[in-house]
């Protein structure tokens, strides 16, 4: 019962943690649609492969270091439990 319980409560503030983000682009997207020379510039350089191959590489070192920071969430929730 005790981790049934707990895995609601981790999959409910997952889905807050989520829905905070996606709020704020939403706004920020109507409020400022400008395309400024360093948002063409920073583009431009992903139009060809190496610029493209460095943005997935940077997307990945992000998305590995937020999977880390939610397991060590996880895993202090699991600790007090």
């Amino acid at each position: 019962m005790k981790t049934n319980k707990l895995t609601a409560l981790v999959l409910s503030a997952l889905m807050v943690f989520m829905a905070v983000p996606i709020a704020f682009a939403e706004n920020s997207i109507t409020t400022a649609n400008v395309v400024t020379p360093v948002d063409q510039s920073e583009v431009t350089a992903m139009n060809n492969q190496h610029g493209a191959k460095m943005r997935v590489e940077q997307l990945e070192k992000r998305m590995q270091f937020n999977l880390d920071k939610g397991s060590k969430v996880i895993d202090k929730l699991l600790e007090k439990n």
